[in-house]
């Protein structure tokens, strides 16, 4: 009988911590799901972004844009790549839920690309990075050979400079470069 009594009151306790963890982990499912709000994102073509609220938008015409500030944003429709939206979690935010609302990203500063035929003759591994909006500096490095035609290395380092000229999204690039270059030479023909 005591054993019988012993089980009920286990089973009872078992019952309870069950229906606890289900009330718990209901509340924290219900909070999660009410601290995440959608925003809009204007991705631009200098590859900076805005996130708000999309109040206008109409093809060809400047897009305006609510922060979380209240403020609003005008972006001319030229300077927009595409569209989209991004979830925002506040409770990673609690105390400014939308951080980045308030501000639009810069352009990325840095560029790592590979460029071939260029200052590196065959191909050129290079750095750029902007100093201004609108002025570049450049530096690459470039190592090939041709054995056959009796080329042993090459080694090429560009250095540039560049400076965008004009407004809006056409503008002509202007660069001035050095580049240091070492050739060695075999006796292939001998």
């Amino acid at each position: 009988m005591l054993g019988n009594n012993y089980e009920r009151g286990t089973t009872k306790m078992k019952n309870r911590i069950r229906l606890i963890t289900i009330i718990i982990l209901s509340v924290i499912s219900l909070a999660v799901c009410f601290t995440q709000v959608k925003r809009d994102v204007v991705y631009l073509k200098t590859g900076g972004k805005a996130i708000g609220e999309i109040i206008k938008k109409v093809e060809g015409e400047p897009v305006i844009l609510k922060l979380q500030s209240d403020e609003t944003m005008t972006i001319e429709w030229e300077s927009i790549k595409e569209f989209g939206e991004i979830t925002i979690d506040t409770i990673a935010h609690p105390l400014k839920p939308f951080p980045e609302a308030e501000k639009i990203l810069e352009p990325a500063h840095n560029a790592i690309y590979f460029e071939a035929l260029g200052a590196g003759i065959l191909y050129s591994i290079n750095y750029e990075r902007f100093i201004t909006k609108d002025v570049t500096l450049r530096i690459g490095y470039s190592s090939w050979s041709v054995p056959f035609f009796g080329l042993e290395s090459f080694i090429g380092v560009p250095v540039m400079v560049h400076d965008l000229i004009g407004s809006g999204n056409s503008k002509l690039d202007i660069g001035l470069g050095l580049e240091y270059v070492k050739i060695e030479y075999g006796n292939s023909f001998s």
